[in-house]
């Protein structure tokens, strides 16, 4: 269990990365 919760976690982190990445390219793409 205490694997799964570190796995999740770190899945959780790059999707919050990757989403952060996407977003500020919209901003360059809208600019």
């Amino acid at each position: 269990i205490g694997l799964m919760c570190l796995i999740f976690d770190f899945v959780a982190d790059e999707v919050l990365i990757i989403k952060s990445l996407t977003h500020r390219d919209f901003n360059t793409m809208i600019k």
